[in-house]
This record gives structure tokens, sequence and C-alpha cells, in this order.
């Protein structure tokens, strides 16, 4: 069996939990907890531990992914659904983002079908396309978020911080939206299996070090992006990284360099999406297994359902944290079943 080094995993985790980053999520925040964003932020990372802990758990039950250990086919059905929904939601907004930077004059039905003719490609090989994908595109990611940071250190002005409001009155009552957009998807990667990672057996600490370091980042990002937009710009725009990106001039005859920095948000989302319909299609496959020869006709019609779906009908924001919250407490409440038993 091939295996896979666990910092291959870790790069799936860079990518997930920042995907929803600066679609939507500084935004939404500032606009709830004004002045107070900072501290709500530290706070909401603490909670995110305990989903982190869940994770660990469930990832070492056995060697088999995620379906294998729950059995239950109707709960894998409810899971499925899911996340199905979720990677609905993820793909009208990562097509609305294109559309904003790229084609404005494109209709949106044919930026989802360009996008998820890439995903397709990934999600009908097997897992380890995603770490061979995720490890290379890695080192140009990396690369272009140390030219951001440098880049931005030139328009930060720290009195747009302030003032930094320490009053914890119902600020934990706006966690969610970290927890449900930041952490939770993390739990799509317990399609995993553990036996084709490489010394598993300390994964739980390279795993909470790995969430720990992107939390640092990104507080980091939250913090220069108020820095040089302010409390008020922050909350009113949809693309954040958009807005601020626009702000850069490298040199006289670089124009539109935006384009090129919004490549990493795309990236984080492009794994989100394939993740989220990777574990679709295995869930689907542990129900109604499929031979391998004709094993692309599950992510064939799960991509185009998606797109047909994402395209005539929008899923509100209430609604994809809700089916978020059922999505965690399912795992939850079948953690809970495994230790009192």
């Amino acid at each position: 069996m091939k295996k896979i080094h666990s910092i291959e995993l870790s790069f799936l985790f860079f990518y997930i939990i920042q995907a929803f980053l600066f679609s939507g999520f500084i935004s939404k925040s500032i606009s709830l907890v004004s002045y107070r964003f900072i501290l709500y932020l530290i706070l909401s990372i603490f909670l995110g531990i305990g989903i982190i802990m869940l994770f660990c758990y469930l990832f070492n039950l056995s060697n088999k992914n995620i379906f294998y250990n729950i059995k239950n086919k109707f709960l894998v059905f409810i899971l499925i659904l899911i996340s199905l929904l979720f990677s609905i939601y993820s793909l009208e907004i990562i097509s609305s983002y294109i559309n904003y930077i790229y084609l404005k004059d494109i209709d949106k039905l044919f930026i989802m079908i360009s996008f998820m003719i890439v995903v397709f490609c990934l999600i009908k090989n097997d897992i380890y396309s995603f770490f061979r994908c995720s490890t290379i595109i890695f080192y140009f990611y990396i690369f272009l978020e140390i030219i951001t940071f440098i880049l931005l250190l030139f328009y930060i002005d720290f009195n747009n911080i302030l003032p930094i409001s320490l009053d914890i009155n119902n600020i934990m009552d706006y966690s969610y939206i970290f927890i449900c957009f930041l952490v939770i998807p993390i739990l799509f990667l317990l399609v995993v299996p553990k036996d084709i990672i490489k010394n598993n057996t300390k994964m739980n600490k390279k795993i909470f070090i790995t969430y720990l370091v992107i939390s640092l980042i990104i507080l980091i990002k939250s913090i220069i992006s108020i820095s040089i937009l302010g409390y008020n710009s922050v909350s009113i725009y949809n693309y954040v990284d958009v807005v601020i990106y626009k702000n850069i001039n490298l040199f006289s005859f670089i124009e539109r360099f935006e384009w090129l920095l919004c490549f990493n948000s795309i990236t984080n989302m492009f794994f989100m999406i394939s993740l989220s319909l990777f574990y679709v299609k295995e869930g689907v496959n542990y129900i109604f297994p499929i031979k391998k020869n004709i094993s692309y006709l599950y992510p064939l019609f799960i991509s185009t359902l998606v797109i047909l779906i994402s395209y005539f009908y929008t899923i509100s924001f209430n609604y994809i944290v809700f089916i978020l919250v059922v999505f965690f407490l399912i795992h939850l409440i079948f953690c809970l079943f495994r230790l009192v038993k």
C-alpha cells in the first residue's frame, strides 16, 4: 500500500481551514462583533480545539475511513446529503468570486462548469491524488503568501485596529461562524484512511500543532486586513482580499496584480469543494458499491448535480450554518456513543 507523509495531510488542513476566510467570514463576523473581533477570533480559536479533539478521536478509531466506523447507512446518507449541500453552497460562493474578479461578463454557469471539470478530474481518482496535487501547489501557494505579506506591510496602519474592545458579553454567541466555516469542514478529512499515513501513531500532536499554526496565520491575516481597511470597510465588503490586493502597486508596469494574489483564495475553495465531493463519492460508494472500471460515474453524476442545483438555487447562509451544525452533532453523538460503549 502506498503511504503519505503526515505533512501532506497538514497541507490539506491549511487549505480547508482558510477556505472561507475571505469569502464572508471576516466581513460577517466584524459586522456582528465590531471592535471585539480580535478577542472574538482568539476565543473562537480556543473553542475550535474541541472540534480538533473530536477529529483526532474519530480519526484514530480504526485504519479505515469514517463510513466504515459509523456503519449505519442511514447516518452515512445524512452525512452525504449535508456534504453535497455544503458543496453546492461553496460552488456558488467561488463562482461569484471568480465572476467578480476575472470574468464579469461571463455567465456563472460557464464558470461553474469550467471549475467543476477540474474538480471532477481530481475526485474521480483515489485519495492519493489529493495529496499529490496539494503538495505540488503548496510551494507556489506559500511563495504567494510570503510575497503578499511583504507587500501589504507598506499599507498597514495600526490606528485602524483601535479601539480594541475586551467586552466579552454575548461574544461567544457569534463563535458559530468561525466554528462552522473554518473548523467543522475539517471533519471531511475523516474520509482519509488512517493506515495510508506514515508514522500515524503521533498524528494527534501533529494535528494540534497544524491547527494552532494555521489559526495564528488567520489571526495575522485578519489583523492586517483590519489595519489596512478599518473595521467599517471590512464589514461591508464580501471579498475583503480583493479590495486589499487592489491597493498593491507592484512597480508601475504591473497592473491588476490582484489577479495573481487571488489564486490562493481560489485554491483554498478548490480543495474544499473537491474534498467535500470526494467525501460524497466515498459515502455513496460505501452504500452502493460500484466496479472500479465504471467508478467515474459517481463523480460525474455528483459534479453535474452540484452544477445544476448551484446555478438554479441559492442556499442561504443560515441554512448552511444549520446543516453544518447537524454534521458536527452526528459526529459528536457517534463519538459519545463509542465512549459510553
